[in-house]
């Protein structure tokens, strides 16, 4: 019969049953690991952000992170299993061997008590507590530009190490440590990622009573819009009186929404960075100008996106963007205009 259950199949690949058995030890270790690990996977699903093919990051790779917080919090939920040995006589630690990696990690969770000595005492934070403290984690308090996710060991492990040096978070894969689970995660989804977690944080912190439970389900997270076909909200603007505003209406995951812009010259088009950044594909923006309702204005297409280069995706500070249009409009009419901008020899 027929179930909603997602699986993963591989063939001839032990490595991944590896990377399995040492997921399921860390699970075994604590309650709480599970049960954060199907919140996290709920929202990601949710706010699809989760996926590689569409440049995101995998469930695995989410997973990661997850336990790297839940070593690196004080006191901690987890060991480091790959660190851990009751072995004196190997005091540089043990190796077993899959395919060239060491893949050795405690898994002898009976004596667990006396190999890993927590000093701090247990972690008593509640699953909520930590799922907060989560999404505080990775988006205030980890630094990503200098370090890398990694759970094979407790000491920051840092991005010259590695040579890995782009612009969004790396994970190291716990095995294969030449693999950077995070190597095709561009600047404008990892932007949206962070979005996704400040404003789950926001969310998930806010008390029950204050917000309305059976309507909620996530979903505002995700980046719910309202649709509106007018391109200047309020009163109504007479004809050519706003002749450098245009409409963008942006298509994504079988959907659309609409943000504004201002025309500049004949192929460029300022908007605000936050409304393009999770766009791939510039075609995916069509721009309306000329019109009160966008669907009878002069029609144009997006050619290329360039996000403010100190643009802060969490804070929204220089919230700027250009648009390229695929075609050149028009500006010789009364319908269509660019903003006046002051020349590079104004003064105030």
């Amino acid at each position: 019969s027929q179930s909603d259950i997602e699986i993963d199949i591989s063939l001839n690949n032990l490595l991944a049953l590896e990377n399995t058995r040492l997921l399921k030890t860390y699970t075994k270790i604590d309650s709480r690991v599970s049960e954060l690990g199907y919140m996290l996977k709920c929202l990601t699903k949710t706010c699809d952000i989760a996926d590689v093919s569409r440049g995101t990051l995998s469930s695995y790779a989410y997973i990661l992170m997850l336990i790297h917080f839940l070593q690196q919090i004080q006191p901690p939920v987890l060991p480091v299993l790959q660190q851990l040995n009751d072995d004196p006589s190997q005091k540089n630690g043990k190796v077993r061997s899959c395919e060239k990696w060491n893949v050795y990690f405690y898994d002898n969770l009976s004596n667990l008590k006396q190999v890993w000595i927590n000093k701090n005492g247990p972690n008593v934070l509640t699953s909520a507590e930590l799922w907060i403290a989560f999404l505080r984690y990775y988006t205030e308090q980890f630094n990503y530009r200098e370090n890398i996710v990694t759970i094979r060991q407790l000491q920051p492990l840092n991005r010259h190490e590695k040579g890995w040096f782009h612009q969004t978070i790396a994970i190291e894969d716990p095995f294969i440590l030449t693999h950077n689970l995070a190597d095709r995660l561009s600047l404008q989804k990892w932007a949206l990622i962070r979005r996704v977690f400040v404003r789950a944080r926001a969310q998930f912190g806010t008390p029950w009573n204050d917000i309305d439970i059976r309507q909620n389900k996530l979903r505002w997270i995700s980046f719910p819009v309202v649709a509106n076909a007018r391109i200047v909200n309020g009163e109504n603007a007479g004809r050519n009186t706003l002749s450098w505003a245009v409409s963008l209406q942006i298509h994504k995951n079988g959907g659309s929404y609409r943000c504004g812009g201002t025309i500049i010259d004949e192929l460029y088009i300022m908007t605000a960075a936050h409304c393009v950044e999770s766009i791939r594909n510039p075609s995916d923006i069509s721009v309306y100008a000329g019109s009160l309702d966008v669907y009878d204005g002069v029609a144009r297409s997006a050619s290329e996106i360039h996000l403010h280069p100190y643009y802060d995706e969490v804070r929204h500070r220089n919230d700027i963007a250009l648009l390229k249009l695929d075609r050149a409009l028009d500006l010789s009419s009364n319908d269509l205009a660019k903003i006046c901008l002051p020349s590079a020899v104004a003064t105030s």
